[in-house]
């Protein structure tokens, strides 16, 4: 028997992508993240230890957003179904996105609890709180608007750029430098094209 996180109809594979997201999350916060920036960066080391939690929850959130934008941009493109039928449609990569956001939030939350010194956000608990609620109600209890939640999530697609543009500051780049202001165009173009863009033909 594997651990039971979704209705007995939902395949087991989204429990084992959920918990493997959690597990994920935490051993890159807690493990990864630390070890590999003081191998690439000196400024990690001299980081108060506020900041570089803040620096992990970037690298963190960095990574899953990558995994999900690529996940629903597959769905968004090539999965017919989701295309096809914007309320009964079933995505098995819409899923695996979902499953993974579902993963991170909640290792996310985990940290507020063990941090609440550092780390706790109310309106982030809350936003994670309510998305993940929402991701587990309509992707996998009643399997519904699948088409509309693949879009929600694949609006992160503008995120990582917000994220890198965050740990170009605690890195000490100033906001006039060739990368920041890159990564602050690129953020520009990425949030405009996935959230504003994108409501006239898909909603």
């Amino acid at each position: 028997m594997y651990p039971r996180l979704f209705p007995s109809t939902t395949d087991p594979v989204y429990t084992y992508t959920c918990l493997a997201a959690f597990l994920g999350s935490l051993g890159i916060y807690e493990v990864l993240s630390p070890w590999f920036s003081r191998r690439v960066t000196s400024c990690y080391e001299r980081l108060p230890r506020a900041q570089q939690v803040e620096w992990n929850n970037k690298i963190t959130a960095t990574i899953n957003d990558v995994l999900c934008t690529a996940f629903t941009m597959y769905a968004l493109l090539f999965d017919d179904k989701l295309r096809h039928d914007d309320l009964r449609s079933d995505s098995h990569w819409c899923k695996l996105a979902g499953a993974i956001i579902l993963g991170y939030f909640t290792a996310d939350i985990l940290e507020m609890f063990c941090r609440p010194k550092i780390k706790w956000d109310t309106a982030m608990f809350l936003h994670h709180l309510a998305a993940a609620v929402m991701a587990y109600v309509s992707l996998f209890w009643y399997n519904f608007a699948q088409f509309y939640g693949n879009i929600m999530i694949m609006m992160e697609a503008s995120s990582p750029f917000l994220n890198i543009r965050n740990l170009l500051l605690l890195a000490g780049w100033s906001k006039s430098s060739r990368p920041y202001t890159f990564v602050s165009a690129s953020f520009v173009i990425t949030f405009f094209l996935f959230r504003v863009a994108i409501i006239p033909p898909f909603w």
